[in-house]
């Protein structure tokens, strides 16, 4: 499936559906991310991770000299270690932004502190590169950093990202969702219940009495010229959106159930309207039970005392590998025991996906007394009664 990726590289609509198969398959697709990225699609420990060159504005040979520096120098270890190692003349700053949105900086901080950042660090990276040329010491260069910058970035003077925000890049630069969205969690049970996705929608299907089902965006309800009330919905799967259509009989009948983020099976005669495919709803039900729904968790680490500095550092760096090979939106508290206490570190847009087997290394890593995991509530979704 890695090499079907690569082959469909260029075509979005390709790489959505070709995903939409490995997640049929069981096979899992990480998100893109500078320090485990190839420049196309690859394997990564029994999942397939996004290739930076998949990127919507960052080409291959954008992000060929950056894989190739992390290859023969190790893993970036902050935006401005990134900056300062990458040619600024080949990664432009529409390029930068592109990675960023996409979240393949998502181990340095969060996006929208990145994007503010980004000027400051092109700048202080265009001004290290001047200097390198001149025969000057590198500002990134010397001995480096005391820890992983995933952990001592400063925090954002504004609140992070949303959730939304994220999703909707990841659709804008990816053409798929690699987050953590609620389609994720239903993908497998909403495939047995349907007929068709929305990427198997053709002409050939017009006509036909179809089920599709997935997460309603929006709600646009109008008044027609009898005064009875009609509704016009975009139903969103994991692979593109279909609009609804839903008559005043039928709305009537289920209004409650239309309502943005409700997760619905819709079953009607599919229709064309230009160069748009339309589904005429007959029937509706809720797919938004607690069962459906993923569960949160909260993660606190509390890293024993650091016997020297290249020990620790290298205890840190192996923790933020774990935690960010699989992202989401589970919180996670980082904690250092120190001679005067134990302190709390900075860890801004630090998110994870927990599983038991993040859970098992990180036990690995600093031993069972130092995983502390909380479940949280299921991530909302608005269900219809």
């Amino acid at each position: 499936m890695a090499a079907v990726l690569c082959s469909r590289v260029g075509d979005s609509e390709d790489v959505a559906a070709a995903i939409a198969e490995c997640r049929r398959m069981g096979v899992a697709v990480l998100p893109p991310s500078v320090n485990d990225s190839d420049v196309n699609f690859s394997v990564d420990n029994g999942a397939i991770r996004f290739g930076l060159s998949a990127i919507k504005n960052v080409g291959g040979g954008a992000v060929e000299g950056l894989v190739e520096e992390r290859k023969q120098h190790g893993p970036f270890t902050s935006a401005e270690d990134f900056c300062g190692r990458i040619d600024m003349r080949a990664v432009n700053k529409k390029t930068l932004e592109s990675l960023i949105r996409a979240g393949a900086l998502d181990s340095f901080g969060d996006r929208l502190h990145l994007l503010k950042e980004m000027e400051r660090m092109v700048g202080l990276a265009q001004q290290a590169q001047r200097k390198s040329a001149a025969g000057q010491v590198s500002l990134f260069g010397g001995e480096a950093p005391a820890a992983p910058a995933l952990f001592n970035v400063p925090p954002p003077e504004q609140d992070p990202a949303t959730l939304k925000e994220r999703l909707a890049w990841e659709r804008e630069l990816l053409g798929v969702y690699l987050g953590q969205h609620p389609l994720n969690a239903m993908a497998a049970q909403l495939l047995e219940r349907v007929s068709h996705t929305v990427d198997q929608i053709t002409e050939e299907v017009v006509g036909q009495k179809v089920t599709m089902g997935g997460i309603v965006n929006s709600v646009r309800v109008i008044t027609t010229r009898n005064g009875q009330s009609m509704a016009y919905a975009e139903l969103e799967d994991s692979s593109g959106t279909i609009e609804v259509v839903v008559f005043p009989r039928t709305l009537e009948q289920t209004k409650a159930l239309w309502q943005a983020d409700s997760a619905v099976i819709v079953s009607g005669k599919l229709d064309q309207r230009g160069d748009r495919f339309q589904l005429a709803c007959d029937s509706v039900e809720a797919f938004s039970t607690a069962a459906n729904l993923p569960k949160r968790h909260f993660l606190r680490l509390t890293i024993p005392q650091l016997d020297d500095l290249e020990t620790g550092r290298a205890r840190l760096e192996r923790v933020a590998s774990a935690l960010r090979l699989q992202q989401g939106e589970d919180p996670v508290e980082v904690r250092v025991r120190t001679p005067l206490g134990v302190v709390r570190l900075a860890t801004p847009g630090l998110r994870t996906a927990f599983s038991t087997e993040l859970a098992n290394r990180l036990v690995q890593l600093l031993g069972r007394d130092a995983v502390q995991v909380e479940e949280l509530a299921p991530i909302g979704m608005a269900a219809a009664s």
